[in-house]
């Protein structure tokens, strides 16, 4: 396991491995279809530790979970889905904290024959503003568009 540990002669960062890891939790999902669309969900709660020091491994939540609603119409599809992730540490000491997030994106695909297909989706619908990395702010309200071909 890779961690990035920082050296105060060069203000740089270098990748050093961690000698042990431990992970462990519970996940639980659920995939179910039916007459009107489907439904997928999956929650984990983890304890992502280092070994060596008892801390937290970085930028690991302890709980996430997602939700994806979608259903068919002839030949639209449309679905959505949401995002839930915890507070993570951003650093090896344990002494900065990422704040806990939501996201919702949404995805609509029209197969125009069985050859060609228009795509469409739209990532972080409310343009909610967090951060992955301390001071690496993720794209705000994102919007796709594209057209497929299967031969």
């Amino acid at each position: 396991l890779i961690d990035w540990q920082f050296d105060p002669v060069t203000f740089g960062y270098s990748p050093a491995n961690l000698s042990k890891a431990i992970s462990k939790g519970h996940e639980v999902s659920l995939d179910w279809r039916g007459g009107w669309g489907f439904l997928r969900a999956n929650w984990t709660k983890i304890q992502a530790l280092n070994d060596a020091t008892g801390l937290w491994l970085v930028r690991r939540a302890q709980k996430t979970s997602n939700v994806t609603l979608g259903t068919d119409f002839g030949d639209l599809h449309i679905e959505s889905q949401m995002w839930v992730v915890g507070q993570r540490f951003d650093d090896a000491g344990n002494t900065k904290l990422l704040d806990k997030y939501k996201t919702i994106d949404i995805r609509i695909a029209y197969a125009w024959n069985e050859t060609w297909k228009l795509n469409g989706r739209i990532e972080n619908l409310k343009d909610v503003k967090y951060e992955e990395a301390a001071g690496y702010s993720v794209a705000g309200r994102s919007t796709y568009a594209g057209v497929s071909a299967t031969f």
